[in-house]
């Protein structure tokens, strides 16, 4: 074998690109909000909860307006938001993400969510919890490991 095939190691050039290659694939994915690793994520999430009988109908929802364009997620912690796309269809226009204040998540949950006069959460037919500025449907939870606050216009 040449020097021309080895590395400063003495090792084959094959196997350094391989092990150079597997290295690069263990670290972790761009999960930016507005990354095609996180609207990927987003849509396998929703896609997921649609399997569920008791979230079936929001992530119905949520998947139209994922498709529509019309899906905002938000990440009050790092004052980030965006209109999703769907990373699958060939006509989705990516979105960047905007900037929004930072806030906690308690605080932020008590500023845009509709409570009934004993404290409760108000959901509407499908699940979905009430943002009480626009009346939209809201759902809170995680995506790798991490909250986000989701938001879209109510489907009859």
């Amino acid at each position: 074998m040449s020097d021309d095939n080895q590395d400063t190691y003495g090792l084959p050039s094959s196997v350094s690109q391989a092990v150079s290659a597997a290295e690069n694939q263990s670290q972790p994915a761009n999960t930016a909000i507005d990354s095609v690793a996180f609207m990927q994520g987003l849509k396998a999430k929703i896609s997921d909860m649609s399997k569920d009988p008791n979230t079936k109908d929001q992530a119905d929802q949520m998947m139209k307006a994922l498709q529509n364009g019309t899906l905002t997620i938000t990440d009050a912690e790092t004052g980030q938001q965006v209109k999703a796309w769907d990373p699958g269809s060939k006509t989705a226009t990516p979105q960047r993400a905007t900037s929004t204040p930072k806030t906690d998540w308690g605080s932020f949950l008590r500023d845009h969510l509709t409570r009934e006069s004993g404290g409760r959460y108000v959901r509407d037919a499908s699940g979905s919890n009430i943002e009480r500025s626009t009346g939209n449907s809201a759902y809170f939870g995680t995506l790798n490991d991490n909250y986000y606050y989701m938001t879209w216009k109510p489907q009859a």
